[in-house]
């Protein structure tokens, strides 16, 4: 049995897989909180933006760099209030045409049906001992 969380989160990443832009923001709070690591440097290291049009606009930006960009769930793992998602991301560069693939862990925080935190880490451990630091 899942819980409500890993639910919503299925959801939504079959909605993004599908391209239904709608029903992915009809599960994120319109004043989601985002906090991405870029690895860019020509962005700050840790990317904040919020609401839906900051959704979008980490969506666009993985786009823009991407062609034929998938996003796979291979593992859902619930922490507290935290829903910690491994994710294996592909696609080909846009200027390289060189195929990438990475791992990166999302950690969703999700209440009443909608998505209101938003986090992006490179490894699960990173990922839980951010949640860690949380609780003390």
């Amino acid at each position: 049995m899942t819980s409500e969380a890993t639910d919503v989160a299925r959801q939504g990443y079959a909605a993004l897989a599908a391209g239904d832009m709608d029903a992915v923001l009809e599960l994120v709070d319109p004043d989601i909180e985002l906090e991405i690591y870029t690895g860019r440097p020509d962005l700050p290291e840790t990317l904040r933006l919020h609401g839906h049009q900051g959704f979008v606009e980490n969506l666009t930006m993985l786009d823009e760099v991407f062609d034929d960009m998938e996003v796979e769930p291979v593992e859902y793992h619930e922490a507290g209030e935290h829903l910690v998602v491994t994710i294996n991301t592909s696609g080909r560069g846009k200027g390289s045409g060189i195929t990438v693939e990475n791992s990166v862990v999302h950690i969703w925080t999700i209440r009443d049906g909608k998505a209101i935190r938003f986090r992006v880490y490179a490894t699960k451990r990173e990922a839980l001992d951010a949640i860690a630091r949380e609780k003390r």
